[in-house]
């Protein structure tokens, strides 16, 4: 197997092309736009699909408008049943913990083998047609939830919806052939790293802005009018990718074996690629599932006593989170990189990890609840470093199954541990509701440990600086 060396572009123009407009077009391509657009679309769907489901699952128990005053369910004042509406609360929190679970986890377990097939066929059939696949599965998701908002039709509705999100790939899908598309049209090292940190960070900071308007939306209760727009949205997603997106490169056969790309993690190099792959992808989930387990259940520990924020502070919240988490990744990783090695930031990013999931898990009052925001800043980092560090070893014919093979592991453990947090917080929300957050943090110990080794093994080592 020949590796691409430091500094080959994988999009290798002919002599004759060099200059000519199709170079032009690779070298220039606007993914970014269609990452705005994607995300917009998926970060307003989800926290319409979350209150919800707690909105309906509130109104079972008899409490109206708990998205707008999620306050009086852990305060209620000088009401003489005090102990009957913690109860009712504390029911609340539990079976929306549950459902919310199940949904999660019918997306992420049954997109596995979808992301891995999606991103294997896209290095032979370009990466327009996947993307476009994995758009049309995010409508199928926002037409289900639709009609179950304006028909009134039951919550388990919503498991038909996740199921045909999940068998088109999900978000994760649509993110490996951006990745992808990047990796076709950067040369590897320092550059394609920080291409990939500003595809993440454009996703980010329209996730903040979109958090911030979503707040204001949701707080109307009026759910139809944006699930309608994220339907919108896409449709414009698919129409400009038709021509954004190309085919990575030409390729002379068709695709042999789905199996055979597995030799990425399987065959080794004289420089021991395969343990150094294997390490950054067990650092790259741990770290995943910590941050994205805390994403699903932090919505619900805010609500609870004694913080019991509602549903405006907890999006305002959330949108301050992600654009620090912006800033860093574009500002902080920027400056790192040119100072130290990538492997450095991954251990800053695991100890920056370490102290936000402590302050949250005791987090008791908001000061606190910003202050683990502040502290975690850097931890987002792992994401882009990792992917860049991951994709500078493997051929071109080889970057679709790449991204594949970290998104749909990555969706893997997103079904286990989503299961497992959920479980958890069920288990511990009447004693300790910060419970998960602190193993969170013991995950995150563990990811370091990967990092110190990593950096141990990398050390010294120039053939091989993966």
């Amino acid at each position: 197997m020949n590796f691409p060396k430091e500094g080959t572009p994988l999009i290798r123009v002919a002599q004759n092309d060099e200059g000519s407009s199709l170079s032009w077009i690779f070298k220039w391509t606007p993914v970014e736009l269609l990452v705005v657009l994607h995300t917009v679309a998926i970060v307003a769907l989800a926290p319409v699909q979350t209150f919800y489901v707690i909105d309906e699952t509130a109104k079972k128990h008899g409490q109206k408008h708990i998205i707008r005053h999620a306050e009086k369910s852990c305060y209620p004042g000088n009401t003489t049943n005090t102990s009957h509406i913690n109860d009712t609360s504390s029911i609340i929190q539990k079976e929306s913990a549950e459902i919310i679970m199940y949904l999660g986890f019918c997306s992420t377990f049954a997109s596995v083998i979808p992301i891995f097939l999606l991103g294997y066929l896209s290095d032979f059939f370009g990466r327009r047609i996947m993307y476009i696949i994995s758009i049309c599965g995010t409508m199928f998701k926002e037409l289900i939830l639709l009609l179950t908002v304006l028909l009134r039709l039951p919550i388990w509705v919503l498991y038909i919806g996740q199921i045909g999100f999940a068998f088109t790939g999900t978000f994760s899908g649509s993110m490996v052939q951006i990745f992808a598309t990047v990796s076709d049209i950067t040369p590897p090292g320092k550059k394609r790293a920080f291409r990939i940190t500003v595809v993440q960070a454009t996703g980010m900071l329209t996730a903040a802005i979109t958090h911030y308007g979503m707040g204001y939306w949701i707080w109307t209760e009026r759910f139809s009018e944006p699930i309608t727009m994220t339907l919108a949205i896409s449709l414009l997603t698919i129409f400009l990718s038709v021509f954004i997106l190309r085919k990575s490169s030409e390729h002379d056969s068709q695709p042999k074996s789905l199996l055979g790309p597995l030799k990425l993690y399987i065959r080794d190099t004289p420089q021991h690629r395969r343990r150094k792959l294997l390490l950054c992808l067990l650092v790259f989930l741990l770290s995943s599932s910590c941050l994205q387990g805390k994403l699903e259940y932090q919505t619900l520990f805010l609500m609870h006593k004694p913080i019991c924020w509602n549903e405006f502070n907890i999006q305002v919240m959330h949108a301050i989170q992600t654009t620090v988490n912006t800033i860093c990744v574009v500002g902080i990783v920027r400056l790192f990189l040119k100072f130290t090695e990538d492997v450095m930031v991954l251990i800053i990013a695991s100890i920056s990890g370490i102290a936000s999931m402590l302050i949250l898990s005791f987090s008791v009052n908001s000061w606190m609840v910003y202050l683990h925001v502040i502290f975690g800043f850097v931890s987002i980092s792992v994401f882009p470093v990792m992917r860049a560090m991951m994709s500078r070893v493997v051929d071109p014919q080889e970057q679709g199954f790449l991204f594949a093979s970290i998104a749909g592991l990555d969706e893997l453990q997103a079904a286990v541990s989503g299961v497992v947090y959920g479980k958890m917080y069920t288990g511990s929300v009447d004693w300790f509701p910060g419970f998960i957050f602190l193993i969170m943090a013991a995950m995150f110990s563990v990811a370091l440990g990967g990092s110190l080794i990593l950096y141990k093994w990398l050390k010294g080592d120039n053939s091989d600086r993966i």
